[in-house]
């Protein structure tokens, strides 16, 4: 049980931290000054970074849900 425990806190933690991450990130295009295209730049690569880091983690979860079903079923649960 620790095993699937440790991957679900995983995935949620994944998602938690990209969210955090596209959160920082949209603030740092929000605020940016005018002409600062290079800021701006890096920060919507950050961005698609946590967005591949939500998605990630999303499938993670979605794996360990899978399974948990599989081996409840497999059980005769």
């Amino acid at each position: 049980m620790d095993i699937k425990t440790t991957a679900l806190g995983s995935g949620i933690q994944g998602i938690q931290r990209g969210l955090n991450n596209a959160r920082e990130q949209a603030h740092e295009i929000a605020t940016a000054q005018q002409g600062s295209a290079a800021d701006i730049a890096e920060s919507l690569v950050g961005l698609k970074q946590s967005l591949v880091q939500v998605q990630a983690s999303a499938e993670v979860v979605e794996t360990v849900d899978t399974l948990l079903d599989f081996l409840l079923q497999g059980t005769g649960r």
